[in-house]
């Protein structure tokens, strides 16, 4: 994906417009408000800071001013009493479906907050059903219980009280949570019978029944071979990465050594050396440095061409090998030359290497352009996060701003 100048603009441009908004926002909030009035949030919402100026003639003072929240009258603080109560009603029993039966933890809320009204509650068995609305099970009687829950609904300086009795009572239990118990407490009673023995014995009968017992299997040997067998089908894949991987650096390498090369035997053609004698001095030069850098697979090859030289092989044949270990059309084009020159003794040789050395240079320059947009390409994703982290930052606290206002 290309971002072309026109996208880059539009980006900027968006970013700006957000700038915008936020200043705009920012000066009607301080000069476009009714003069003489601060508007007050609905009861509920609670207070806010609010930054003021007052200036007079000679004078100007920054105060920082906390707006209480709109009041009820006194009538409406009684209507909001009556829909908490109406609302309590509703909620209280949470997951349990009667008064009569309760088995579960209660919905017990203090606070209402789009009325402003706070509850208070208090139970008569809190160590059963406490003021949370938490049951604790255990510490319920076989019969159950009958609990008054009493709460004080507070608004402002109106208050009225809400009773609610429940009848709490032990959850029913299915035959395999029963015999879940009864395993547990045959567990205990061995274990407190057996405390100074090194083993603690797992009884073979419980309540007449005869049971049988085995220790919960540890699945980690299952999930090492599973993943296991993940690595061995996914190495392939990674393998082929690596491979591919691998022939694209050493693409771009033989790329990238492909004009000094031609350049080097231009240089030294010009200078009246054969192209045999030619690829020997660079082959050289770059055996006294390799030592001192990464091995180079241009040169590299260059060197095994020269090795079949001095084996006596033919020259052409040399050269082609060499075209055919490097499998790029620039060497293919290179190697046609020279064995052109071997076969026919072409005169202009230098000529020739020149032409190409500048055509390989241009090359150079357009694929370090490419290089420099990809790279700007790879950068465009982390700069929409940041645009989108931008506005999220400027935008919603200005809509916030805008809904409680």
């Amino acid at each position: 994906m290309k971002c072309s100048h026109r996208q880059k603009e539009l980006l900027f441009g968006i970013g700006v417009a957000a700038i915008l908004t936020l200043v705009l926002w920012d000066w009607y909030q301080a000069y476009g408000s009714p003069a003489g009035k601060i508007e007050r949030r609905s009861p509920g919402e609670g207070a806010y800071v609010e930054n003021l100026t007052v200036e007079t003639e000679g004078m100007k003072s920054s105060i920082p001013y906390q707006v209480q929240e709109q009041r009820y009258t006194k009538e409406e603080a009684k209507a909001c009493l009556q829909k908490v109560q109406e609302e309590i009603e509703k909620t209280i029993l949470g997951e349990n479906k009667s008064s009569e039966y309760v088995s579960k933890s209660l919905s017990l809320r203090t606070s209402y907050k789009n009325y402003a009204v706070t509850v208070t509650w208090e139970s008569d068995s809190p160590l059963i059903l406490d003021e949370k609305g938490r049951l604790y099970e255990e510490k319920i009687p076989e019969n159950g219980k009958v609990i008054v829950l009493r709460a004080v609904l507070e608004c402002q300086d109106e208050a009225r009280v809400y009773e609610k009795s429940v009848h709490v009572r032990k959850p029913k239990l299915s035959k395999t949570e029963i015999f879940k118990e009864q395993a547990k407490k045959a567990l205990e009673k061995n274990d407190a019978k057996e405390a100074q023995e090194k083993y603690v014995s797992l009884p073979d009968h419980i309540e007449e029944t005869k049971v049988r017992w085995s220790k919960n299997m540890n699945w980690r040997g299952i999930f090492l071979l599973v993943f296991l067998l993940i690595l061995y089908f996914l190495y392939p894949f990674y393998q082929q990465e690596k491979i591919k991987e691998h022939e694209n650096k050493r693409k771009e390498q033989l790329l990238r050594d492909f004009p000094e090369i031609v350049s080097q035997m231009a240089l030294l053609c010009g200078a009246g050396m054969t192209i045999p004698k030619a690829w020997e001095r660079i082959v050289k030069n770059y055996l006294e440095k390799r030592h001192h850098q990464e091995g180079r697979p241009a040169y590299e090859a260059m060197e095994r061409a020269y090795m079949r030289m001095c084996s006596k092989v033919p020259e052409q044949e040399c050269y082609e090998l060499f075209a055919e270990e490097c499998k790029i059309a620039e060497y293919l084009k290179f190697a046609s030359l020279l064995v052109q020159n071997a076969r026919k003794g072409t005169k202009g040789m230098a000529s020739l290497l020149n032409m190409e050395t500048r055509q390989a240079l241009e090359e150079r320059r357009r694929r370090a352009r490419i290089k420099g947009e990809e790279a700007g390409t790879k950068l465009l994703l982390p700069m929409f996060f940041l645009l989108a982290i931008v506005l999220v930052m400027i935008i919603v606290p200005a809509f916030l701003a805008m809904s409680t206002g």
